[in-house]
């Protein structure tokens, strides 16, 4: 599975030739094999990076007036995420 999404990537940068991927390619493998080879790997669907700069845009908005239920539909977040994403950035409830 993973050589054939990290080929398809490669494939569409357009950077390489069919040589250099296949190269590419098989040096990934070793080198997954070498670290995780045979072990259960987790991946997660979202890194760290995304899930703070998601965070920062969420804290943004709330600063900037926008609601808690908007937000809770233009992220796919309950409401509990959303408070506690603004707790953890100690966000409080806009001035009126």
């Amino acid at each position: 599975m993973f050589t054939l999404l990290l080929r398809k990537v490669l494939e569409e940068a357009k950077s390489y030739s069919a040589a250099e991927i296949e190269v590419l390619v098989r040096q990934a493998e070793s080198a997954l094999r070498a670290s995780c080879g045979g072990k259960h790997v987790y991946v997660p669907n979202s890194s760290k990076a995304a899930a703070l700069e998601r965070d920062a845009k969420i804290a943004r908005d709330r600063r900037n007036g926008v609601s808690v239920q908007d937000i809770m539909s233009k992220y796919g977040l309950s409401r509990a995420a959303v408070y506690k994403v603004l707790k953890n950035r100690e966000i409080h409830r806009p001035k009126k």
